[in-house]
């Protein structure tokens, strides 16, 4: 069966340049205070339960035509390419964008992302938050058998031998509903080769390494034995 990757940053390995989880607020307006937090039911009513159709699109509302994200830091111009933000919402430059839509652009939606430091300086760069609505979890063979738990989260498991039912060759990107996989974009070589090649210091693991690496992504010394792929 074809290699397989993941795109994540695991917590302890973000890099300096590139803002992690608690630095950043996602909302839906500007304002020159503190950033105010999406209360909408069009984020918060999403549901990762694996045992929905993959293409269930009747949950979700439309998103707002423009979004707002409020990065803790000095900063003036951000760095990244992609970064997760919350609630199966992403920040992507527009340049990742575009090679996204080509890849998977009937699975996901984006709308203009303006991106502020904490001085209230927009950024140049342009970014969209992305939502993806239609997932590949059909297409996978998750091996329960050999199932590993979730560090910290009961009756949530991770699959260290899960691969393609089928090989696609003209498929290279997959999204998962399934709880642990939410936060990553699965790669095939292609992919993976493309994106050590154009993006700003993206990370990628193999896809049987993922399990450990997220059981272990605020523990450096634990992730040592397995560095990103160059």
């Amino acid at each position: 069966m074809a290699n397989l990757y993941v795109l994540f940053y695991p917590f302890s390995r973000i890099p300096s340049s590139i803002p992690n989880s608690q630095q950043l607020t996602l909302s839906e307006e500007y304002t020159e205070k503190l950033p105010i937090h999406i209360n909408s039911g069009w984020l918060h009513e999403f549901k990762w339960s694996p045992n929905l159709p993959a293409n269930e699109e009747n949950i979700f509302r439309t998103m707002p035509q423009v979004l707002y994200l409020f990065i803790n830091t000095k900063r003036k111009e951000p760095t990244f390419d992609y970064l997760y933000i919350q609630d199966g919402i992403w920040a992507i430059s527009e340049f990742f964008l575009k090679y996204l839509r080509e890849n998977i652009g009937s699975q996901i939606e984006a709308v203009p992302l303006k991106v502020y430091n904490k001085n209230r300086e927009e950024a140049q760069r342009v970014y969209y938050a992305m939502r993806v609505h239609a997932f590949n979890d059909k297409l996978f063979d998750f091996h329960v058998e050999s199932k590993k738990r979730s560090a910290g989260i009961k009756n949530y498991y991770l699959y260290p031998d899960m691969e393609l039912k089928e090989t696609n060759e003209k498929q290279s990107i997959y999204t998962l509903r399934e709880f642990n996989y939410r936060e990553v974009l699965i790669l095939n070589s292609v992919a993976k080769n493309w994106i050590i090649e154009n993006l700003y210091s993206p990370q990628i693991y193999k896809l049987s390494d993922f399990p450990y690496v997220l059981n272990n992504q605020y523990d450096k010394k634990a992730l040592s034995i397995i560095p990103p792929l160059p």
